[in-house]
């Protein structure tokens, strides 16, 4: 998929992966760990719409705010 340039707004996308993923993914499953070890509990945590999120940076194209209802993506894209 190529969106259309008309669609593109989110723009350094390279950089802003990577602090995405460090602190939505990385850091708190490092946090959930530390727990994990005193609660005996999994570290493993639902955030939901990440998908989402990383299809915007990857596309710089924004989304709809939409969550479950209506398009994923302001091009009218699902993202699965």
């Amino acid at each position: 998929m190529v969106p259309s340039q008309q669609h593109l707004k989110i723009s350094d996308n390279t950089k802003l992966i990577e602090q995405f993923l460090e602190e939505v993914i990385v850091k708190p499953k490092t946090t959930l760990k530390k727990w994990s070890k005193i609660t005996n509990q999994t570290p493993a945590v639902k955030l939901g719409y990440i998908g989402q999120h990383l299809a915007s940076l990857i596309t710089g194209v924004p989304g709809t705010g939409s969550g479950a209802r209506g398009d994923d993506l302001e091009d009218s894209s699902e993202v699965k």
